[in-house]
């Protein structure tokens, strides 16, 4: 018996996607919820994060300290 690969809109990705950056739920979580393919979250993460595409919620600073650091990082040539 063949197997049939499921194909998967891009909206479909982006929307889990940011779910997963909102940090609200799990990728475990997400993954049942949406009734897809366990690791498969974690995969379209990669690739968005190889085009620049993903930013995590977790990625901003939280205080003005460490924004302030944030910055002089980002200025430092």
């Amino acid at each position: 018996m063949s197997r049939k690969n499921q194909y998967y809109l891009y909206e479909f990705k982006r929307q889990a996607l940011e779910m997963l950056a909102s940090g609200k739920y799990s990728m475990a979580q997400i993954e049942r919820d949406l009734g897809i393919t366990k690791g498969l979250l974690h995969k379209w993460k990669q690739n968005a994060e190889r085009k620049g595409a993903y930013k995590s919620s977790q990625d901003e600073p939280t205080t003005l300290e460490a924004a302030a650091t944030r910055i002089r990082q980002l200025w430092v040539v």
